[in-house]
């Protein structure tokens, strides 16, 4: 493994899931898509509003129980609309 992995590793591992990824390819395929056929605000605003509906969906569903801990299931939602954000930002910038 090279050296920026390594020092990556920690970082990734704790806040990055493989649902995280999941959550990227989701948010880029919508905001792609929305930019279509609407404005690029339009297209931001919705994603992110799908984004938001997905977590408490998630919440409802689930709880914190399958991430152990509040603080752990915060850590995951805040990071996934952070992926959200980011994916807005890579299509519409």
């Amino acid at each position: 493994m090279n050296p920026i992995s390594l020092s990556l590793e920690p970082i990734i591992s704790k806040c990055f899931n493989k649902y995280t990824g999941v959550h990227f390819g989701a948010n880029l395929l919508i905001v792609f898509t929305l930019s279509q056929f609407f404005d690029n605000w339009t297209s931001a605003i919705v994603t992110f509003l799908i984004a938001v509906l997905w977590e408490v969906y998630e919440w409802f569903t689930e709880g914190f129980k399958p991430y152990g801990s509040i603080k752990n299931w915060q850590l995951d939602t805040s990071m996934d609309l952070l992926v959200s954000v980011l994916c807005i930002g890579f299509v519409l910038l």
